[in-house]
């Protein structure tokens, strides 16, 4: 994971699948003796998949690859208990009561956690061939995915009868057992998850380790004498715990607690707990007010306390150079009860930067709040409208002049003159998104714009497309407050079907959009 740009994954072809594709998947991408059987499975998925999709100019021989690979790779995860896909489930099922998605398990005869289920096999397909066509999404109950998923289910059900043993994932064990501490053992766990797990590794994974390489050479470049191996060093330790992955888009270490929850092994049983509650936070500013050997007192600049271990650290102990009241700029894991260092960081840094900062956090917080107050009142208490266009906005805005106004962000004027109908919404930073001609897709109470069969069409896209781009403080504001009520996903069925399957899966497809991203990992001291 280097600035470098070396391949991080294959590149797909007609060809058979080879045993090295499919091993890319293994932890440490190790091949053992049962990997021909998935092998072999895998081509013979893909075959069918390349007849049964032949012509589509989306599902290209590159996707059925991928998807036979999936196939293959939950079979296994089955066989070796693994629990990925179960723990897929119980996540799901712990934020949104039901253990899959879209699919109706009751009326699933085959659905067990035990063997592969049509239901599964159906989720999984859908995973992946939705990325086909970037400009759409791909009704998850599409003729095409119900009729092939029948079609190859007996077959992947079948193969459980023959499946080969195989190796289970690596299980974490004492230090004292394996000389490695637990924590760098969980990151090693995390960067499979992150970088080869079939279910939740990214697919973008050069672009964020070349982003997190940039952002922490600007970060570090001030210090003058950060060498690109430590860069380097810091995007692989930066990276495994701050990706959010996988269909749910939660943090390695949030599906790595799943995962060994199913089938823990005795040592791990003692550990889950810490695991469960594990955290990462993300690089932000402290002040030391206590340092001991092994351990020290931090203040956050928003006021928290915190313990942080020396365990990370070089020898493990506190550097003597830091003294009392320095500042440090760090990102941070917790496990147990302490925190610990996490890559790259700046130990010991004049104390009068803390108080910087945090004099500009509290300056911009007042700002924020001031500003945030202001147009509420200018908006007459409502977050959220819609006007004929910029002019009725400008109008509006200028009914109050007691205050002085936070500048509307992202706006585009050349844009916002030409629009029929213009929406507007009050961020909790003060701020004013203004999305043009998106007025008539969402169904608020006195919005003479509103157009049913326009939301019915286009509404999908305001949470899953890129009409908002990054303004997901709105899209959230939307599906909680339920403004966009008539959009549904095509569906051969019936327009009631499609707006019901969209609507009762929308929580999770708003997640599902938000895979493969990295938490903000610019520190809100850092705006």
């Amino acid at each position: 994971m280097s600035k470098s740009k070396r391949k991080l994954s294959f590149k797909p072809s007609n060809q058979l699948i080879t045993r090295r594709e499919f091993a890319a998947m293994h932890f440490g991408k190790e091949e053992y003796d049962s990997d021909q059987f998935y092998v072999n499975l895998a081509n013979e998925i893909n075959q069918l998949l390349l007849a049964n999709f032949k012509g589509d100019k989306y599902i290209t021989p590159s996707y059925t690859r991928k998807a036979s690979l999936m196939l293959a790779a939950y079979v296994e995860d089955i066989v070796a208990g693994n629990g990925i896909f179960t723990a897929f489930m119980l996540l799901h099922k712990e934020k949104f009561g039901r253990l899959l998605p879209f699919y109706d398990l009751d009326s699933d005869p085959t659905f067990s956690t035990d063997i592969p289920s049509l239901s599964a096999i159906k989720f999984l397909l859908w995973y992946v061939l939705n990325d086909a066509n970037p400009d759409t999404i791909l009704n998850p109950m599409n003729e095409g995915i119900e009729e092939f998923a029948h079609f190859i289910g007996m077959t992947i059900m079948e193969s459980i009868n023959n499946a080969p043993d195989t190796p289970m994932r690596p299980e974490i064990k004492p230090e004292s057992e394996c000389g490695v501490p637990e924590i760098f053992q969980i990151r090693e766990l995390c960067l499979w998850l992150v970088s080869e797990c079939y279910l939740t590794k990214v697919g973008n994974l050069e672009k964020l380790s070349n982003d997190t390489y940039d952002f922490l050479h600007d970060i570090f470049k001030k210090t003058g004498n950060i060498e690109v191996d430590q860069i380097e060093y810091g995007v692989y330790s930066y990276l495994p715990y701050n990706v959010l992955v996988g269909p749910l888009a939660l943090p390695a270490y949030k599906w790595l607690a799943a995962i060994i929850s199913v089938e823990p092994e005795p040592y791990e049983k003692k550990i889950l707990n810490k695991l469960q509650n594990f955290e990462s936070q993300s690089f932000d500013f402290y002040r030391y007010a206590k340092i001991a050997n092994k351990s020290a007192q931090l203040i956050s600049v928003d006021g928290k306390v915190l313990k942080l271990s020396a365990d990370t650290m070089p020898n493990g102990v506190m550097p003597n150079y830091i003294k009392v009241g320095d500042t440090a700029f760090m990102s941070l894991v917790k496990y147990g009860n302490s925190w610990n260092l996490s890559g790259l960081s700046l130990m010991s840094l004049d104390a009068e930067v803390f108080d910087q900062i945090k004099s500009g956090l509290e300056k911009k917080s007042e700002q924020k709040r001031l500003a945030y107050e202001y147009n509420l009142k200018k908006f007459k208490n409502k977050r959220i409208g819609v006007v004929a266009n910029y002019d009725e906005y400008l109008s509006m805005v200028d009914e109050i002049k007691d205050l002085p106004c936070q500048n509307d962000s992202n706006i585009d004027i050349e844009d916002l003159n030409h629009v029929d109908n213009l929406l507007f919404f009050l961020n909790s930073t003060g701020s004013v998104s203004l999305v043009p001609d998106v007025g008539m897709l969402i169904k608020i109470r006195g919005n003479k714009f509103y157009d049913k069969e326009s939301a019915e069409l286009y509404g999908v896209g305001l949470i899953l497309g890129d009409i908002l781009e990054d303004d997901d403080e709105l899209k959230k504001y939307v599906i909680d407050n339920n403004l966009i009520p008539d959009a549904m996903l095509v569906s051969t069925v019936s327009k009631k079907a499609g707006r019901e399957l969209f609507q009762k899966n929308l929580p999770f497809l708003y997640d599902y959009v938000h895979r493969n991203s990295l938490q903000t990992y610019k520190s809100k001291f850092l705006d």
